[in-house]
């Protein structure tokens, strides 16, 4: 039996779509779990700030009524338990000097203000609403 060249340039075509379509979906599933590794970041991130505020306003409250005062190692212990989960691509970390959170998502980061800084009253936990991140994340928090 003789085979011709055109046999041998269809099954090469055919050869090239195959190898097409398999580059096509493994860049998909790449895409895909790049995407989902981002949005659990982003929930991990908003569900700690949530949780740290709600645990930070429920100290605030016990040493108000104990006549106790606030101090930064406090802040410091709660918050110890909320930066537990971080990876070096999700994280969020403490600034005890100046008072602030920086939230890591990948290759996006934003800064949550803490007031007030003498802590004597209940904190706020803030971030400038232009940053991308902190739009994903205040997003997901405010519609829990």
């Amino acid at each position: 039996m003789k085979t011709t060249l055109s046999s041998f340039k269809a099954f090469s075509t055919l050869e090239l779509i195959f190898v097409i379509i398999i580059l096509g979906i493994l860049i998909t599933l790449g895409f895909q779990k790049n995407f989902f590794k981002e949005k659990r970041c982003d929930t991990y991130l908003s569900s700690a700030l949530l949780n740290f505020q709600n645990e930070i306003s429920l100290h605030f409250t016990k040493t108000y009524f104990s006549h106790h005062i606030n101090t930064l190692s406090d802040l410091k212990n709660i918050f110890q338990k909320y930066a537990t989960q971080n990876t070096p691509s999700c994280s969020l970390i403490l600034n005890q000097e100046k008072l602030f959170i920086i939230a890591t998502n990948n290759n996006l980061q934003t800064t949550f203000n803490i007031t007030p800084k003498d802590l004597t009253t209940n904190l706020k936990i803030q971030c400038t609403l232009s940053n991308a991140l902190c739009k994903k994340i205040h997003h997901r928090y405010s519609s829990k």
